[in-house]
């Protein structure tokens, strides 16, 4: 299994319940997703999960409006630990978005 390792990076909230040991690869949000969404401006409920799909509409729109608000928070910081296990720069990309 391990020869098929995929490299990674993680997002969880207050909800995770710790069976895979985080590593410096894993952003763990105090609260839940949703409350780093409303910071953004996100209209969605904080009482139930938000839909993915317009999550990744909310944020691709937000990146292309006001990326800096993104890139600013947690959501930027998995964004740019994915960036760079790909060998890219983030700033190189936060720059051209």
């Amino acid at each position: 299994m391990k020869a098929y390792k995929i490299p990674f990076v993680c997002m969880v909230d207050q909800e995770y319940n710790g069976i895979n040991n985080p590593s410096r690869d894993f952003i763990i949000l105090e609260k839940k997703v949703e409350y780093e969404l409303k910071k953004m401006g996100y209209s969605g409920s904080l009482q139930r999960s938000s839909d993915p799909d317009l999550v990744y509409d909310f944020i691709f729109d937000k990146i292309q409006s006001d990326r800096k608000s993104v890139h600013r928070s947690p959501m930027g910081k998995v964004f740019d630990k994915s960036i760079r296990k790909i060998g890219v720069t983030p700033d190189a990309i936060w720059k051209n978005v």
